[in-house]
């Protein structure tokens, strides 16, 4: 049945049986047994043999007065006594400072309070940082991972991971893999390394950038900074005042509520600004771009990086030219743009920075 069994003073044996049992063996040098069935299994103080039997079963430290290590792979716990184990899944941590690390099967680690070390290791992986400051390595495997409150050190490693920031200042990193990145609350920082990722920084000033492949950036509310890096990117500013940089790549950049600055960078980029006092900024070497929504607020466009083209009666006389469809095309050097419900009769030379 479901047994909750606590040891004494001296060295204890300790059987569950089948059933999901719960297993204290108390001070002295214990051995526990869980037999069958989904245990949960403390070792105490002192030094403890922990044999959980067949099922998923979970290490528990959260009554240890000290910090603890503990290795699934190499099966040694210490800090509380040293205890061994094999064929153990999961982790609860102590309230101090600890250090788990999974193994190659699919774990779930939990650290407790404090300021923790979690590495899950190969597998598909489930880690929470709760409380306290952690830094948590998922490794290899698709791996969920929770930095809970506090500043947090999140990376994903290698495989399809998802990282939540939740409160606090994170930074978050992806690696290798199809990854969906949540910054959470406050300033935080995100890197979606290689693959097609999903960034999103929600509340909060974040530094957002997508890294190699086509991703998706949303900076949520705050005063964001979002960069596609190379690939095929969506970028969305959000609210506030944002400053966009598509990157290498084909991006579509939305500057969304707020006096952004959007700067398409390398390839053919499609880019507005939304509601606000927008800068959109072009030099040589960007591709054929197109503004879609030049003139919602006192936009500029910024051609100062631009050798080709030097003033506005320059840029009227030699660059720029309607294309019949009631939009403008501005050509310079191997580039171009196009502003879309603009012709040469709505602009004037306060519209550009030079």
């Amino acid at each position: 049945g479901r047994d909750e069994l606590h040891g004494g003073d001296d060295d204890d044996s300790i059987l569950g049986g089948s059933g999901a049992d719960e297993l204290h063996g108390g001070t002295g040098d214990d051995t526990l047994d869980g037999g069958t069935g989904t245990d949960v299994l403390s070792g105490d103080a002192g030094n403890d043999i922990l044999d959980p039997g067949d099922g998923t079963d979970t290490l528990d430290y959260s009554g240890s007065a000290n910090a603890v290590a503990v290795n699934l792979n190499a099966g040694t716990a210490t800090g509380e006594g040293s205890d061994t184990f094999s064929g153990i899944e999961n982790i609860i941590g102590s309230a101090h400072h600890d250090t788990l690390t999974g193994d190659g099967g699919g774990n779930v680690i939990d650290d407790g309070e404090n300021d923790d070390i979690l590495n899950g290791g190969a597998g598909n992986d489930t880690l929470d940082g709760e409380n306290g400051d952690d830094t948590i390595d998922g490794g290899a495997g698709n791996d969920a991972i929770d930095g809970g409150n506090d500043r947090d050190e999140l990376h994903g490693g290698t495989g399809d991971d998802t990282l939540n920031g939740g409160s606090g200042t994170d930074v978050l990193s992806g690696d290798a893999g199809f990854n969906v990145i949540d910054g959470g609350d406050n300033n935080d920082i995100l890197n979606g390394g290689g693959g097609h990722d999903f960034l999103d920084g929600e509340t909060g000033d974040d530094t957002i950038d997508g890294g190699d492949g086509d991703d998706v950036l949303n900076g949520g509310a705050g005063n964001d900074t979002l960069d596609g890096g190379t690939g095929d990117d969506t970028i969305d500013g959000g609210n506030n005042n944002d400053i966009l940089n598509g990157g290498g790549g084909n991006d579509i950049l939305d500057g969304g509520a707020g006096d952004d600055t959007i700067d398409g960078d390398a390839g053919n980029d499609s880019a507005k600004g939304g509601f606000g006092d927008d800068v959109f900024v072009y030099r040589d070497g960007d591709g054929n771009d197109v503004l879609e929504d030049f003139g919602f607020g006192n936009d500029l466009i910024d051609l100062s990086a631009l050798t080709d083209i030097v003033n506005f009666t320059d840029l009227i006389d030699n660059h720029a030219s309607n294309d019949g469809s009631g939009n403008l095309d501005i050509v310079y050097g191997t580039g171009s743009i196009r502003l879309l419900g603009v012709e040469n009769a709505d602009l004037s030379a306060s519209d550009f920075i030079f």
